[in-house]
């Protein structure tokens, strides 16, 4: 379990540290200005040394909370990515299911033309090999894109919008398509963020599994979710929206709580908000919002786009 108040230790220390370094200014200044150490000029020094070690102490509290508090996110952060292995092979199943047919069925014509004694030409058996090696291809697609997702210690790129969505429905498209869940994208940002691209795929993942599950529990007539990709001056902003009749009031504030979740019936961990929140604030540098619109629920991304490493 993370521990809640490993950011307020942070900032506690933080702020003592703030303290004590102002003390010991005073006193570094006050001792300046006196003609001689002497008597009091003397404890004077004693007690800006005695506030320089607590000082040095307590930055190196701090630092240690901070490793400390990087290393249960990183953890967090990975089992949340194990924890969604089960949703992951679901949509491998949904990728792969179109293919399988595809081949089922020119492997039955081939079997079927055999058994009636067709004449079977060369150029009829080389149409259903490159039908065959073309759904092939799709299953190890798929593969590939799931690997490329699972890969550890991933580094940062600059890469645009329009790949990072690409790569996203590459891995959930087939899930949303076959519970007949409309999906609209429009995108207008032409800048293009230096990010690791996994990281950020995890955090629309997380959105779109949950959308698809509100609509699909509430039974919505014409699901549809909506993505929608603006920029700014200063930021990417992407927007999630469904249809699926929103947050109720009373949980909308404990939405992104750890261990909160809507999807007991499911075995929800309540870990999915919560680990998206902390990845796009403390390693995209954004923010993550939500909010209930229309007939819906909006999440909202946004990205500062950092100026010096985007390419226009």
């Amino acid at each position: 379990m993370p521990e809640e108040g490993s950011d307020t230790n942070v900032q506690m220390l933080q702020a003592e540290i703030v303290r004590l370094n102002k003390i010991v200014q005073a006193l570094m200044n006050r001792a300046e200005h006196s003609t001689c150490i002497q008597g009091s000029d003397f404890n004077l020094f004693q007690t800006a040394i005695t506030l320089e070690n607590q000082v040095r102490l307590r930055t190196e509290e701090l630092e240690a909370a901070r490793l400390e508090n990087e290393k249960i996110t990183r953890t967090m952060i990975a089992q949340a990515k194990q924890a969604a292995m089960g949703d992951m092979i679901a949509m491998i199943a949904h990728q792969w299911r179109q293919p399988l047919a595809v081949i089922g069925m020119e492997i039955n014509n081939l079997t079927v033309s055999i058994a009636l004694e067709e004449e079977i030409t060369i150029d009829y058996l080389l149409k259903h090999v490159s039908t065959l090696n073309k759904q092939i291809e799709q299953l190890a697609k798929t593969i590939d894109n799931f690997s490329n997702y699972f890969k550890p210690n991933q580094s940062e790129e600059q890469i645009n919008v329009e790949n990072i969505l690409k790569s996203t429905l590459d891995i959930i498209g087939k899930s949303l398509e076959n519970h007949a869940i409309t999906l609209t994208i429009k995108n207008t940002t032409y800048s293009s963020l230096f990010i690791t691209k996994s990281s950020l795929i995890q955090v629309l993942l997380n959105i779109l599994e949950n959308a698809q599950d509100a609509l699909l529990a509430n039974k919505v007539e014409q699901a549809a979710i909506t993505i929608t990709a603006n920029e700014t001056k200063e930021a990417i902003i992407l927007s999630i929206c469904d249809i699926a009749g929103g947050i109720p009031k009373s949980i909308m504030d404990k939405i992104g709580q750890p261990y909160f979740t809507t999807k007991q019936e499911f075995n929800g961990a309540g870990l999915g908000l919560y680990i998206s929140r902390t990845i796009v604030e403390k390693h995209l540098h954004g923010t993550l919002t939500w909010h209930n619109e229309d007939k819906g629920t909006c999440f909202v991304i946004a990205l500062k786009l950092n100026h010096e490493k985007t390419a226009k």
